[in-house]
């Protein structure tokens, strides 16, 4: 019986709270998903389509803050240069990531 009970709490807990994300986990899926819009922006897809997609996101929040990303997203450059293009994905990761670690630390 005591196993049973050991393993009712010690599984039970995993299985409430399996949708729980660490702070990094959200963060690096965000960042992920503002460099993935940028990606589809160099691929020629409009702002229209990828704002379609942005709303079908549940997360009201996190959907406001992919909507706000897209649309600064459209006022960046495109490149040509290679290296030029590397530099503006990793600007766009580190502050979109910089963007979500504020908002959930702060809470």
């Amino acid at each position: 019986m005591k196993i049973y009970i050991f393993a009712f709490l010690v599984v039970f807990p995993s299985l409430v709270f399996a949708q729980e994300r660490s702070v990094d986990e959200r963060c690096s899926g965000y960042a992920d998903t503002v460099t993935k819009l940028l990606v589809n922006r160099y691929d020629h897809e409009t702002q229209d389509e990828q704002l379609e997609l942005l709303n079908e996101i549940d997360d009201k929040a996190y959907r406001e803050n992919l909507i706000g990303m897209l649309k600064h997203t459209y006022t960046l450059p495109l490149y040509s240069n290679e290296k030029d293009i590397k530099i503006q994905f990793l600007n766009q990761y580190i502050a979109s990531y910089r963007l979500c670690i504020k908002q959930y630390v702060d809470k």
